[in-house]
């Protein structure tokens, strides 16, 4: 048998145990909690307002656990698996000036780094990946004069593993 059609069976195979059962593969078993989770993300929040210091007021943190929307089985956009996207976000109010300026130097501090993709949509939003599945991100809505300064993750189970509670 030629390796072209071993290849082939071997996929087939793979595409059969993916739609008999998830936990082939699907669903992760264990992940981080979601505790563990915001604290990356904070961890890393906090990391930039160290490096990259600025006389920005920005509020009380804003927690999102709740957010499954992106955690869908196949291409299904209403098959939802349980899991959440863990989120935090802090806002301050700023002028435009101060909110590019300050995306500038963070956009610049994490160039620096190694592993990091950084991608800036307009001038008013950034994204920076990190190589772990985490990400923060910096949003300026001139509307309000509001500058947002949060991060997310990747799916997760709220505590880690499946619960009854979650769906399957």
């Amino acid at each position: 048998m030629g390796t072209g059609m071993r290849l082939v069976r071997r996929r087939a195979a793979t595409l059969a145990l993916c739609g008999l059962g998830l936990a082939a593969c699907g669903l992760p078993g264990n992940t981080v909690t979601a505790d563990e989770a915001l604290k990356i993300i904070d961890s890393r929040v906090q990391q930039t307002l160290r490096e990259v210091p600025a006389p920005l007021a920005f509020g009380e943190k804003e927690i999102d656990t709740d957010d499954g929307s992106g955690c869908v089985r196949g291409l299904s956009d209403s098959d939802f698996t349980g899991q959440i996207k863990p989120r935090l976000e802090y806002t301050a109010k700023v002028s435009p000036a101060q909110a590019l300026g300050y995306m500038d130097a963070v956009q610049a501090y994490w160039k620096r780094q190694s592993d990091i993709e950084i991608s800036r949509m307009s001038p008013e939003l950034m994204n920076i990946h990190f190589n772990d599945g985490y990400r923060i991100y910096l949003s300026y809505y001139e509307a309000s004069n509001e500058l947002d300064f949060g991060g997310a993750g990747e799916c997760i189970w709220r505590a880690g593993t499946p619960q009854p509670t979650d769906a399957s």
